[in-house]
């Protein structure tokens, strides 16, 4: 996201489902915001998951800073 371009599932080798679990798994404990996972119905399979705007918060940044590989 740092440059400009929106992650996608294939930049992680995952498939739409999990990239939208864990996008909506870090929306939940505030590590990103603006994110938007469309999901077909209530409990239904990801539809399509909308970074351009998302940001990642401080508490975001401090997780990062904290578990460098």
């Amino acid at each position: 996201m740092n440059n400009g371009e929106e992650p996608r599932p294939v930049d992680f080798s995952v498939d739409k489902e999990l990239f939208g679990e864990v996008v909506e798994i870090m929306a939940t404990q505030g590590l990103i915001e603006n994110e938007t996972v469309s999901r077909g119905g209530i409990g239904g399979k990801v539809q399509f998951v909308h970074l351009k705007h998302t940001k990642v918060t401080l508490p975001g940044l401090d997780y990062l800073k904290n578990n460098k590989q």
